[in-house]
């Protein structure tokens, strides 16, 4: 099939010869061409291709950028998974909406990146994600972040929502026993003691949620 042959191509990280397959084929641009469902971009995304990211991007309709694999993904949270940071920043200059479009496990890219611990993607996606994506009163992300972000040890970032959104403190998941915070509680090495603690756990343990750190 011609469409295993833009697969090739886009895997193999070949611009030139996708360029020219897809102008004989310009519909082949949108089409699924993996058995998960995926268009060029997904795997060009996925195989963490910059310069096929950017020109597949440029060619693609701003509606068509959310166009999701068999698992819910778009590109962008493919590009979270994967780590890095200048595949994202096309995706999310062309279409903000993709910062707020749930994969088939219920999250969004930010929460992606977290759960690899790919740092610096969180913060770029993070600093970028609309603040009504994260409110828990209209969503359940930012306690999914602050989570994920305490067991990947991107603490900044963890400190950053709590402050934002203190009721994420004592948010509970579906999944978790007791509140976010007790994620924090449970990891012995954010507690090192009581002088070793950095800002944002001594805020924390001043707000009296635990009585104590043993």
């Amino acid at each position: 099939m011609y469409l295993m042959i833009l697969f090739k191509l886009v895997h193999k990280g070949d611009w030139g010869q996708i360029k020219h397959f897809l102008e004989l084929h310009p519909d082949a641009l949108s089409a699924k061409i993996s058995s998960y469902g995926e268009t060029a971009l997904h795997i060009a995304a996925l195989s963490g291709h910059v310069k096929i990211v950017e020109e597949l991007v440029n060619m693609t309709s701003v509606e068509d950028l959310k166009l999701i694999n068999d698992y819910g993904e778009t590109a962008l949270s493919l590009a979270a998974g994967g780590g890095i940071t200048r595949v994202a920043k096309p995706l999310v200059r062309k279409n903000h909406d993709l910062l707020g479009i749930k994969n088939i496990n219920g999250v969004i890219p930010v929460v992606v990146a977290a759960q690899f611990g790919h740092t610096d993607m969180v913060h770029f996606l993070y600093y970028m994600t609309q603040e009504e994506d994260l409110d828990p009163e209209t969503s359940s992300q930012g306690a999914k972040l602050l989570i994920t972000c305490i067991v990947a040890q991107i603490y900044d970032i963890a400190l950053d929502l709590v402050l934002w959104f203190p009721e994420l403190a004592t948010a509970v998941l579906e999944g978790h026993t007791g509140g976010t915070l007790n994620t924090l509680a449970t990891r012995n090495s954010a507690f090192p003691s009581r002088t070793q603690l950095v800002c944002w756990k001594k805020w924390i343990y001043s707000c009296g949620y635990f009585y104590s750190l043993n």
